[in-house]
């Protein structure tokens, strides 16, 4: 579309302030000739053109009643909005049950934007701005859809960026393996390793924690950090302990409750790097472990690498995991 022009004649065009369009303003008195006919363009309802084109002058190009002074048509144009477009969505599956919140990233979305899972709609929608939207999945058969959104402008093509799978929720806890990283590493508090340490990007929580003394634990953080989500009920990580003295344990149980009297990995006093894959479950209330050296050497440095964790009935399909107290 294009903007109103100024032609002249009894109409005033301006242009509405912060905005391309433009407007049509009828100023009173508003007497006008049209056609060789006096026409009031506050009092009388229609005139008739020349060509026949009867026009109704109650009300403004909008629709709304002209008001009984001033007379302002109030009219402005707006361009048409672009198609909208769709890049990609996060995350990309969710349960059959509905109720995933997706973020879709793209272009072109508009406040009243609508968004639809295949052919049915979203129970929420949240336009967060032209290129980010947050939508609450619906309740779907297993199978994967094409995620669209609808503006103005039009609705967003399909492709393989859109697409979101429904998964039919299991009864127990769903394993997610991701990439290896690294939550932890109580030699980066020390100057063992100061230039390796600097390119580790440990997380904020786990950056300060140090060495172990004998009988003594440290809490690490392993969910709500690094895509990690807070509501993973266990974590799989990958446990290395170094530079003991002495022989000794390492207890791993959840941050809170009572210290475990198991141990997830020995060594002895001339061991000098010992490491273990373990699952351990998490205090869900705040995301934390404890590692707790059960020996009586002291400085014992330790390094965590989380494999993949544990979310609750409802995820992803993967696998099962029920949780004991270790004995």
């Amino acid at each position: 579309a294009t903007t109103l022009a100024n032609n002249g004649g009894q109409t005033e065009t301006i242009a509405i302030l912060g905005s391309s369009a433009a407007a049509a303003f009828i100023s009173s008195p508003a007497t006008v000739t049209l056609g060789g006919i006096s026409i009031n363009l506050c009092s009388d309802t229609s005139y008739t053109t020349a060509s026949g084109y009867k026009a109704n002058l109650s009300v403004d190009q909008r629709g709304v009643s002209r008001p009984a002074t001033g007379c302002s048509a109030g009219a402005y144009q707006e361009p048409t909005p672009p198609k909208p477009t769709v890049t990609s969505i996060t995350p990309t599956s969710g349960p059959t049950t509905g109720g995933t919140s997706v973020t879709i990233t793209g272009t072109g979305f508009t406040s009243g934007a609508t968004v639809m899972f295949g052919t049915v709609a979203a129970t929420a929608v949240t336009v967060n701005s032209g290129t980010s939207i947050t939508a609450i999945s619906p309740a779907e058969s297993p199978g994967t859809v094409n995620v669209t959104v609808t503006t103005t402008g039009g609705t967003s093509s399909t492709s393989s960026t859109d697409q979101f799978t429904y998964l039919t929720p299991i009864s127990g806890d769903a394993y997610i393996p991701i990439n290896p990283q690294r939550l932890a590493d109580t030699r980066c508090s020390t100057t063992l390793q100061p230039s390796y340490c600097s390119s580790e990007n440990l997380p904020t929580a786990n950056a300060s924690l140090t060495s172990l003394a004998g009988n003594t634990g440290e809490n690490v953080t392993v969910t709500g950090i690094d895509g990690i989500p807070s509501n993973a009920t266990a974590v799989v990580i990958n446990v290395i302990v170094l530079n003991m003295t002495s022989g000794g344990y390492l207890s791993i149980y959840p941050e809170g409750s009572t210290p475990a009297v198991v141990s997830s990995l020995n060594w002895t006093s001339t061991s000098r790097v010992v490491t273990n894959l373990v699952t351990v479950p998490v205090n869900t209330s705040n995301g934390e472990i404890t590692l707790r050296n059960g020996g009586t050497s002291s400085g014992v440095n330790f390094v965590v690498d989380i494999e993949g964790y544990y979310a609750p009935p409802g995820s992803t399909p993967v696998g099962l995991y029920n949780s004991v107290t270790p004995s």
